[in-house]
């Protein structure tokens, strides 16, 4: 599929935003023309690990349109609430590009297959690989909400930081 420009498909929970959110937003800013976030919530949400340290919707929200201004892209970035998941990406003909993690690769293969379903075209799908911190071990939304929960309080901590502990406390 040859096209003048692309437009990005990409969804998730976006939670405590981190080095690999932030590699999957660069790679979809670099790539997009437009890029169009599915943000987790409702029972999408139902299964996540150490759920009460979960960020509300709105942070979460605020922090990707944080993130997307810091690198100008604001006026070109969507956010919709992904409430199933699929969201628009199976829906919208304007989307040509999906941008995963190795981590949720299968689903984008999903989308596919429901698009084919639905006669729209495949999308293009680019997959980004994990974002690894100083000691190797891969930046997790449910390791830092883990920690939250270990430390009696909602603070953000540093990925980083989390694993340092580990490395002492074993």
């Amino acid at each position: 599929m040859l096209v003048d420009s692309y437009i990005i498909g990409l969804g998730g929970t976006f939670d405590h935003l981190h080095e690999g959110h932030r590699r999957l937003l660069e790679v979809a800013f670099s790539i997009g023309e437009k890029v169009i976030i599915g943000l987790a919530k409702g029972e999408l949400l139902s299964g996540k690990k150490f759920r009460s340290a979960l960020q509300p919707f709105e942070t979460r929200r605020e922090t990707l349109l944080k993130y997307a201004t810091s690198r100008g892209r604001e006026d070109d970035m969507e956010i919709v609430a992904l409430t199933d998941p699929f969201g628009p990406a199976i829906t919208s003909p304007q989307i040509n590009m999906h941008v995963s993690s190795e981590e949720t690769i299968d689903m984008a293969r999903k989308i596919n297959i429901e698009r084919k379903k639905r006669g729209l075209e495949p999308l293009i799908l680019v997959v980004v690989p994990m974002v690894l911190d100083k000691s190797g071990s891969r930046f997790r939304s449910t390791t830092i909400r883990e920690q939250i929960i270990k430390d009696g309080n909602k603070t953000p901590v540093s990925q980083e930081r989390i694993n340092e502990k580990r490395r002492v406390d074993t």
